[in-house]
């Protein structure tokens, strides 16, 4: 238990700070603006969660695979990683896209015209699930090269920053600063907190 807890304490804490960043635009949104911009705010990161179980079952998918080639053939172990990272990146691209042209449609279809104000919303939210998922496939990466330590530093910047942005941008420009906000958290986390370490 002693030996687990060593290893897995990283991805606690930055499950910690991932909790911080995701959740908190909520509150905040609820405490410049009002319940109602929540729950159109909710619609849009709703939508992008789902897509988030979907990038997660295929990451969990291949998993194994690319794991059991390290160490054994690190050519074929970086190509399945580089596979991965194809896979899920283009493919949010082109959720991000197909929301971008037709979320107009879709919400009101799914949710009912009231729910109208999250389209654009919904957009914002999908264009950062093609950076959410680098992270996501980054988690192989970081457990096979024993980099567990750094996670905790990207989230703690990520959460950092996005409480900071939400604070400055969600009374200025309401739930399209708070999704602005996550966005920029997103792009922080994954590609420019990195390359601090």
């Amino acid at each position: 238990a002693k030996s687990l807890l060593k290893n897995s304490y990283h991805f606690i804490i930055s499950g910690l700070f991932v909790t911080v960043y995701t959740q908190m635009d909520k509150i905040m949104i609820e405490k410049f603006l009002n319940e109602t911009q929540v729950g159109y705010y909710s619609i849009a990161t709703g939508i992008f969660g789902y897509w988030v179980l979907v990038t997660t079952a295929l990451t969990n998918a291949a998993r194994p695979s690319i794991m059991s080639q390290k160490g054994n053939d690190e050519q074929k172990y970086l190509k399945r990683l580089k596979q991965l990272y194809a896979i899920l990146i283009w493919s949010s691209i082109a959720v991000a896209l197909f929301f971008t042209l037709f979320g107009r449609f879709v919400i009101p279809l799914l949710y009912g015209k009231a729910y109208n104000p999250s389209v654009p919303i919904v957009s914002i939210t999908m264009w950062y699930a093609a950076f959410s998922v680098i992270g996501t496939a980054r988690g192989i990466w970081i457990v096979c090269e024993n980099k567990n330590r750094y996670v905790k530093y990207f989230m703690m910047i990520g959460a950092a920053v996005n409480v900071v942005l939400n604070a400055i941008l969600i009374p200025l420009i309401g739930t399209y600063g708070a999704a602005i906000a996550t966005f920029v958290t997103q792009i922080v986390t994954c590609l420019i907190a990195p390359l601090l370490f």
